[in-house]
């Protein structure tokens, strides 16, 4: 089993000093290193994953705030198994990663416009930009229902 847990304190662009944690599932070790480098150094806690199986055992450990995950895997696919993870955890965030076109990612079960896509090969921007976005909407989402009740 191959998994990584680093614990930094978050001192991104939010500037509330919060650890923000992200899962990185891909079965290719190289991208999944180079994916924790780049949010390990931003100040993200990481947590790594080569596999379904591997991130199903980390999930139940304890959610993370975003799953960065890659499309196509061996034996369980990403959207699979983001469909398993959001039977379980519906509010569960995702950000897929891909470097396969429309047709393939179509067909692999995935919601073109519906699901958040970074194309691989990406850069340290890229793929940045992309977690902060969708972790500033969850946070946007949070506090409008906490000032709703």
């Amino acid at each position: 089993m191959i998994w990584r847990d680093a614990w930094l304190t978050r001192s991104g662009s939010s500037g509330r000093g919060l650890i923000a944690s992200v899962l990185v599932v891909d079965d290719e070790a190289v991208v999944r290193r180079v994916t924790y480098r780049y949010l390990n150094d931003a100040g993200y806690r990481v947590l790594e994953a080569e596999d379904a199986e591997e991130a199903m055992y980390v999930m139940e450990r304890g959610r993370p705030d975003l799953i960065v995950l890659d499309v196509v895997m061996p034996e369980v696919n990403g959207v699979a198994l983001a469909s398993h993870i959001h039977a379980r955890w519906p509010a569960q965030r995702i950000l897929f990663m891909s470097a396969h076109n429309d047709q393939v990612l179509l067909e692999s079960g995935m919601e073109l416009g519906r699901d958040a896509v970074l194309d691989k090969p990406f850069t340290r921007d890229e793929l940045l930009t992309a977690v902060e976005s969708i972790l500033a909407a969850q946070r946007a989402k949070a506090s409008e229902k906490s000032e709703g009740e």
